[in-house]
């Protein structure tokens, strides 16, 4: 397997609600993608902030007596949610929304991990796009890895 992308990303409350693109390239005779995500961390530490960001967001979206019934402590414990989509060069090759926070997705010309579509890997530029739903620590890592398994080589 060859690295076509091998970073450490890095998100600040700044990203919450936001998707970032992250390009890489794919070259000619690919029969099988390999994506590894991982991020932490998924669960702060700190009980009292996240009471209070539950109360922020009760205020929020629910003013004045709307929030009355809602009981902060009760959507403990808040998580950081990532999630991945992929495009490749002619567009939508699927989505892995999980909640889980350590992830490996396979994309083959005969099978994929299930959000992804089976298909040839055609040559190009491709982008996966992390989406930061829901960012409730100061910071979270993410790991992201992407191999490429040419064809004649055993896909593991």
């Amino acid at each position: 397997m060859d690295k076509v992308f091998d970073r450490t990303l890095s998100f600040t409350r700044e990203d919450n609600k936001k998707n970032i693109p992250i390009p890489f390239f794919v070259p000619e005779g690919v029969q099988a993608l390999r994506i590894c995500f991982s991020y932490s961390p998924k669960l702060p530490d700190d009980r009292e902030e996240q009471l209070r960001l539950a109360e922020e967001n009760i205020h929020r979206d629910a003013p004045g007596h709307w929030g009355d019934e809602y009981e902060a402590q009760s959507y403990l414990p808040l998580k950081n949610l990532l999630t991945l989509s992929l495009d490749d060069p002619f567009g939508y090759r699927g989505a892995a929304h999980r909640q889980v926070p350590e992830q490996e997705h396979w994309i083959r010309e005969d099978s994929a991990s299930p959000g992804f579509l089976p298909g040839k890997l055609p040559e190009g530029s491709y982008r996966l796009t992390v989406s930061v739903h829901a960012l409730v620590t100061e910071t979270c890592e993410a790991q992201l890895l992407v191999e490429a398994v040419k064809r004649g080589e055993d896909d593991v």
